[in-house]
Order: structure tokens, then sequence, then C-alpha cells
């Protein structure tokens, strides 16, 4: 029941993280497939093409990660803006997106690296 309950609690914490970075994940997940298609096509030597995928996979991120964070840190300004808040408000809403975007990433990798672990021994 305990590792039920910690399954259940680090999954809720780590929703919003997997939610906030799915277009990082689904981007890179089809560009790295048709990356190894293309790698596996032109060359002779490759089996699966393993490396391209995890490359590919890597180099998506690092590009897609920080964009999509400005694209979050500018509607976090917007809807500061929107709502009316504070002048305080409105200035520290893009630093605070982006010191708290990156917490919530590694919380959903940590729950995906851990919650198998604990999930194996349910």
């Amino acid at each position: 029941m305990y590792r039920l309950g910690l399954l259940g609690a680090w999954g809720t914490l780590a929703l919003p993280g997997v939610v906030l970075n799915a277009p990082i994940f689904i981007a890179a997940k089809i560009i790295s497939h048709k990356k190894a298609k293309e790698a596996l096509a032109g060359s002779s030597v490759k089996i699966k093409g393993n490396d391209v995928l995890a490359t590919w996979k890597v180099l998506v991120a690092l590009g897609g990660a920080p964009a999509l964070y400005t694209v979050y840190a500018i509607n976090a300004v917007v809807l500061a803006h929107k709502l009316g808040l504070d002048f305080k408000y409105k200035l520290w809403a893009p630093f605070a997106t982006f010191a708290g975007l990156p917490l919530i990433g590694v919380a959903a990798l940590k729950f995906g690296e851990v919650g198998m672990d604990v999930y194996k021994y349910v």
C-alpha cells in the first residue's frame, strides 16, 4: 500500500511536467524516427540506428525546450496583463516561469526514472 500511495503521489506531482513538455516529447519522437530512417536508408552498416535516434532526441530537446519555455514565459506575462495584476507580478512572471519549468521537468523525469522502479515492486 505504501508503494502504491507513493506512486500515486509522485504521478500526480509529475503530471504537469509531462503535460507541459509533451510538445517536446512528440517532436523529438517524430523527428528522431524520421532521421533514423534516413540514416538507415543511406548506410550499409547500421542495423537499427539507435545512435541516430538518441542523438536527434537530444538535439530536438536542446532546441525545443528553451523555445517552448519562452512561449510559456510570454504567455505568463500576457496572462498577468489580462488579469490586471500588479507591476511586480508582470515583471517577475517570465523569471518565475523560466525558474519553475525546468524544476517541473526534472520532477517529471525523476518520476519516470524512479516511478518505474516503484511500479515494478507494487
